[in-house]
């Protein structure tokens, strides 16, 4: 079995490397050579050509010129050059390349020799493809392209992003939807059994708070909803009294199949009624607004860096003091009975006093 899966392993290699042309073989080995000696130079660089996009004329021109710089026949030793005084020059100007002896000298010539027929020919659209592309690197049994290996700290930034950012918001959106459908329906079965069809709310128990026919002539002036787009536009949000004739409200308590007890208003205003250990009613009104929203700001890929930066900031007493430390910090001063505040200033230092003329 795991000869057949290392036969498989080098079919597929195998393979993948085949993809490439002799061409391409011939390309890729010139440009690790010229990398190698001329620097992190490409060919038309080497070639000493105005752009990527030169023309044939100018390719031409280029390399009769560069031909001529680094011809071996001008070849000499940078090491005599600079006895004689003479400071040895690089050409092209991108390389950083200098021969030091005759063959290498040739060798160079020859490179040159080569990546012109490559840009001269109809090797240049495969060498622009992979020039744009990137090219393969040498991999010891072909030339592969090099992929992308995540160090260990990309690999927990990720993490941290994906869990603590992503996964903490869909759970939070999740919660969101779920608990306003939950009060949806609260809301629509407790306003259905009140007010409504009777047959959506057969499973509730219906208690009416006063007279039924006379409704409790006592309320707010409009429910929640109204308050806050009153408040909105300007007002208190607050009851004030007005000129205008008192809006009436009628209340019903409805007792849900699981104990539950709702009172809704003929407003619409639903409120959960509960009773605490000294048998005090607390009513707690259902607004879907109040229940709080997913937020970006609100996951723990925001919150705890925060947190663990205010703890630190505490930790080395930049975080800050509040009000009410900073007077507990403060000494305590008592002035006796009788004693003016300006003499007890100046019998602690904390006071100048006035000695100038005609100042007594």
């Amino acid at each position: 079995m795991k000869f057949a899966n290392t036969l498989l392993l080098l079919g597929a290699a195998a393979s993948f490397v085949a993809a490439w042309s002799k061409e391409d073989h011939e390309i890729f080995r010139i440009k690790d050579e010229v990398e190698a000696t001329e620097g992190n130079i490409n060919f038309y660089e080497f070639l000493n050509a105005p752009s990527i996009y030169a023309t044939q004329d100018e390719l031409n021109k280029a390399y009769r010129k560069t031909s001529r710089q680094i011809h071996p026949d001008k070849f000499t030793p940078p090491s005599k050059l600079r006895a004689a005084g003479k400071t040895p020059t690089h050409y092209p100007p991108k390389s950083t390349y200098l021969p030091q002896t005759r063959k290498q000298a040739d060798e160079r010539f020859a490179r040159l020799g080569l990546v012109a027929n490559i840009l001269r020919g109809p090797e240049r659209e495969r060498y622009d493809h992979f020039l744009r592309n990137g090219f393969p690197r040498w991999r010891g049994t072909g030339y592969y392209y090099s992929r992308f290996r995540p160090g260990l700290i990309s690999v927990l930034l990720g993490l941290w992003v994906v869990t603590a950012g992503g996964a903490h918001y869909l759970v939070m959106r999740m919660n969101y939807t779920q608990q306003r459908k939950f009060m949806e329906g609260y809301i629509k079965d407790a306003r259905t059994a009140a007010w409504g069809n009777s047959n959506l709310g057969a499973g509730l128990n219906l208690d009416v708070l006063g007279d039924s026919g006379t409704p409790p002539p006592s309320g707010p002036a409009g429910n929640r909803k109204q308050r806050r787009a009153a408040k909105a536009n300007g007002g208190s949000g607050t009851a004030t009294p007005t000129a205008e004739k008192p809006q009436h409200v009628a209340k019903r308590k409805v007792t849900s199949e699981n104990g539950k007890v709702f009172m809704v208003t003929s407003l619409g205003d639903v409120s959960l009624l509960e009773e605490d250990e000294d048998g005090v009613v607390q009513e707690y009104l259902l607004d879907l607004e109040e229940i709080p929203k997913a937020q970006w700001s609100n996951t723990a890929m925001v919150t705890v860096p925060k947190r663990l930066v205010g703890w630190v900031l505490g930790k080395v007493g930049m975080g800050g003091k509040d009000a009410k430390d900073a007077l507990k910090d403060a000494p305590d001063v008592t002035i006796a009975e009788g004693e003016n505040v300006d003499e007890f200033l100046e019998k602690k230092g904390l006071k100048k006093r006035n000695k100038g003329p005609g100042k007594r």
